[in-house]
C-alpha cells in the first residue's frame, strides 16, 4: 500500500512562496536500485494556482544538483531541497523589489550564479554559494536603463567556471571570484555590439559577438586577456555557445546551420552541417529563456567529440535520435539505434550520454544510457512516467539513482518537482 505523508517546510522570509509542501510516496528511504521500475519518491508542488498571463513569477530559471541537494532559481530568490525526500535544506530570498533575471546553466562546484534587479532592469550579479545557501557576493553593473516604453527587461548572460562567475554588460565582459565577488577583469568585446552567447570552462570563456559581421571571441578565464577571435561569413550568426574548450559553437544562416568547432588558436578544425542526406539535428532550444538569460540546446561536446540529438520529425520511428562527431575533424562517429521513442538529454559523461526516453502518448519511459564508443542504447531503468507528465519544456537531473523531472514553467497539470528512484 502507499501511504502519503505531507511535511510542512517554513520558507524564509521575503518569498512569495509561504509555505512549500513535499509530499513523499512510498517508503523515500529506499536505496536506488539497479532493477525494476523507478517510481514517484516525493514531489512538490507550485505554491499557487497557474496564472497564464504571468509564467515568471512560478518559472524556473536554473536547476543544480549536488551530492544531496536539489537547487532551484526561482522568481524570488534560491531554494535548496533534499533529494533524500523533498524537505527544504536552505533558502535564500532576494532584497525586497527584485527579482531573478536570470541564472547559469551549470553550477561550477560549491557555486552557482543568478542575474536580478527591478522589474524595468537587470542590473545586479551575485553568486550563491550551494554549500552553506548564502549569497557569495552581490554585485551591482554599469547598465544604463533603457527609457523606451515598451521595452521588457533582459536577464543578462551569466555562466560560472574556474571558481569564477562571467556577465555580460551590454558590450562588456565581466568576471568575478565566486567565492567573495573580487572583481578579476573587465574586457570589452566590441566598441559597439553586445554579447549574445556564452559559455566558461575552467580555463576559457568563449562568446559570440552580435554585430555585423558576427564574431566569436575567446578569452583567457584567469586574465580575461583575448586568446583569439574570429569574424563569421557572410550572415552567419552565433545562435549558441556549446562549448568554451573546445570552442564549439552553433551558427546559422539565411539558407542553413552548422557546428562549427576551433583549435585552442583558432583554427576552424571541424564543421558539422545540421542537415545532410542522414541526419537532421535539432537546433531548437530545449527550453524557453527567452530574455532570461543563456538558452539551452541539446547539444554537449567534450575533449574529443560532439553530441547532439536529432530532429524528432525525421528521426524514423524513435531510432537515429542522437548522433556524435569527431571534434577535430567533423565526421560523423556514430548514430545511435535501439530507440523506443524520443530522447531528452540529461548530461554527458566519460561513459557517454545519459537522457530520458519517453514512449508513445500511453506508453512507459526509460532512463537510458548511450555508450560513448558505439552510441548503443542501453536501459538504466524504467522510470514509469507517462507521456502525459513529460514538460513541453523543462530540466531533466539525475544524481545516484534519482530522477528529478522538472517544468520549466506552471503548466497546471505537473508538480514543480518530481523525484523518481
Amino acid at each position: 500500500m502507499i501511504v502519503a505523508v505531507v511535511v510542512l517546510v517554513l520558507a524564509m522570509a521575503g518569498f512569495g512562496t509561504a509555505v512549500t509542501v513535499a509530499r513523499l510516496i512510498g517508503d523515500a528511504g529506499n536505496e536506488a536500485g539497479s532493477s525494476g521500475a523507478m517510481t514517484t519518491a516525493w514531489t512538490l508542488p507550485y505554491p499557487g494556482e497557474r496564472n497564464a498571463r504571468d509564467e515568471d513569477s512560478q518559472r524556473l530559471f536554473a536547476s543544480w544538483v549536488t551530492a544531496d541537494l536539489l537547487v532551484r532559481v526561482e522568481a524570488d530568490g534560491v531554494l535548496a531541497y533534499r533529494l533524500s525526500d523533498g524537505s527544504q535544506a536552505w533558502g535564500v530570498p532576494l532584497p525586497e523589489g527584485m527579482s531573478t533575471c536570470s541564472a547559469s546553466p551549470e553550477a561550477d562546484g560549491s557555486f552557482g550564479a543568478i542575474s536580478y534587479g527591478t522589474d524595468t532592469l537587470c542590473d545586479r550579479v551575485a553568486g550563491v554559494d550551494l554549500g552553506t545557501g548564502k549569497l557569495s557576493f552581490q554585485q551591482q553593473l554599469p547598465i544604463a536603463k533603457r527609457d523606451v516604453p515598451g521595452t521588457m527587461r533582459r536577464g543578462l548572460l551569466v555562466a560560472v567556471g574556474g571558481g569564477t562567475v562571467v556577465v555580460n554588460a551590454a558590450t562588456d565582459l565581466l568576471a568575478f571570484r565566486a567565492q567573495d565577488g573580487t572583481k578579476l577583469w573587465e574586457r570589452r568585446t566590441h566598441q559597439y555590439c553586445q554579447v549574445a552567447s556564452l559559455a566558461v570552462s575552467a580555463t576559457a570563456v568563449v562568446a559570440g559577438v552580435g554585430c555585423s559581421p558576427y564574431r566569436v571571441v575567446s578569452l583567457q578565464l584567469a586574465s580575461g586577456r583575448p586568446m583569439w577571435q574570429k569574424d563569421l561569413q557572410g550572415r552567419e550568426m552565433v545562435r549558441h555557445v556549446v562549448s568554451a574548450t573546445p570552442a564549439v559553437v552553433l551558427v546559422s544562416s539565411i539558407s542553413d546551420q552548422l557546428v562549427r568547432a576551433y583549435s585552442d588558436k583558432g583554427a576552424v578544425t571541424a564543421e558539422i552541417p545540421a542537415k545532410d542526406g542522414q541526419v537532421s539535428l535539432s537546433t531548437l532550444p530545449t527550453g524557453n529563456a527567452i530574455r532570461h538569460g543563456i538558452e539551452r540546446y541539446a547539444m554537449f561536446a567534450d575533449a574529443s567529440t560532439v553530441y547532439a540529438a536529432t530532429d524528432e520529425s525525421r528521426a524514423g520511428g524513435g531510432e537515429g535520435q542522437v548522433a556524435a562527431f569527431d571534434v577535430a575533424t567533423g565526421k560523423r562517429r556514430w548514430l545511435s539505434s535501439g530507440h523506443r521513442g524520443a530522447i531528452s538529454l540529461i548530461r554527458a559523461d566519460e561513459q557517454g550520454l545519459l537522457g530520458l526516453e519517453r514512449g508513445g502518448f500511453d506508453g512507459p519511459s526509460w532512463l537510458v544510457r548511450l555508450d560513448a564508443a558505439t552510441g548503443q542504447r542501453t536501459v538504466v531503468r524504467d522510470a514509469s512516467l507517462g507521456f502525459v507528465d513529460f514538460p513541453l519544456f523543462g530540466d531533466f537531473e539525475e544524481r545516484d539513482g534519482t530522477l528529478l523531472v522538472m517544468p520549466q514553467t506552471n503548466d497546471g497539470k505537473a508538480p514543480a518537482v518530481r523525484a523518481l528512484r
